[in-house]
C-alpha cells in the first residue's frame, strides 16, 4: 500500500470515527446504563469545542440531540461521503486539488445564512443550516485529501506529483 493509500485510509477512519462519535453520544446517555452514560456525557464535552450544541440547532436521536448541531453534522456528513467518493472520482496517487477560492465560495452560503440571521433578515431553518453544511463538507475533502497525500508522500520521500494547482498551464488561463 502507497503513502497515498495509507494517507487516505486514515483520513477516512478519522471521519468515520468522527461522525460515528457524535451519533453515539446521544445512544449511549439514552441506553440507561451507567457506564454509557458517562461515555455519552464524555462524547458531548469532546465535541463541545468546536460546536455550540443548541438544542434547538440540533437534529436528534432516541430523543436526545446530536453532540453537534444540524449543520455540524451536515458538514462531518458530508466531508465523510465526499471522502467515500474520493478514491472513484479522484486517482489517490495522483488526486488533483482544488483551487482553494472554491472552497471559500463554499463557505459564502453558510456565512450568508448566518448573517442574515444574526441581523434580523432572515431565519435560518434546519433545511439552510444542512443545505449549507453539506455544500461546504462535501467540497472540502478535495482541497484536504490532496494536501495531505502531497505532504505525507513528501515526508516519506515517496514521489508525489505536484498538485493541480501547481501544473503548467492552470495559472496561464
Amino acid at each position: 500500500m502507497s503513502w497515498a493509500e495509507r494517507t487516505y485510509a486514515v483520513i477516512l477512519a478519522g471521519v468515520a470515527l468522527w461522525c460515528g462519535g457524535f451519533l453515539l453520544a446521544p445512544a449511549c446517555v439514552a441506553s440507561g446504563s451507567p457506564a454509557l452514560s458517562a461515555v455519552g456525557g464524555a462524547l458531548y464535552a469532546l465535541y463541545h469545542p468546536v460546536c455550540h450544541q443548541m438544542e434547538s440547532h440540533s437534529l436528534h436521536l432516541m430523543g436526545l440531540p446530536l453532540a453537534v448541531c444540524c449543520r455540524c453534522s451536515f458538514i462531518y456528513f458530508g466531508f465523510l461521503a465526499a471522502t467515500v467518493f474520493f478514491p472513484f472520482l479522484e486517482n489517490l496517487r495522483r488526486p488533483r486539488t482544488l483551487h482553494p477560492s472554491l472552497v471559500v465560495i463554499a463557505l459564502v452560503p453558510m456565512l450568508v445564512d448566518v448573517g442574515l440571521g444574526l441581523i434580523g433578515l432572515h431565519q435560518a431553518t434546519f433545511t439552510t443550516r444542512a443545505l449549507t453544511g453539506f455544500w461546504f463538507g462535501v467540497l472540502t475533502p478535495f482541497l484536504l485529501i490532496p494536501a495531505a497525500i502531497e505532504g505525507i508522500c513528501a515526508l516519506q520521500g515517496e514521489q508525489s506529483p505536484p498538485s493541480i494547482i501547481s501544473e503548467k498551464g492552470l495559472n496561464d488561463a
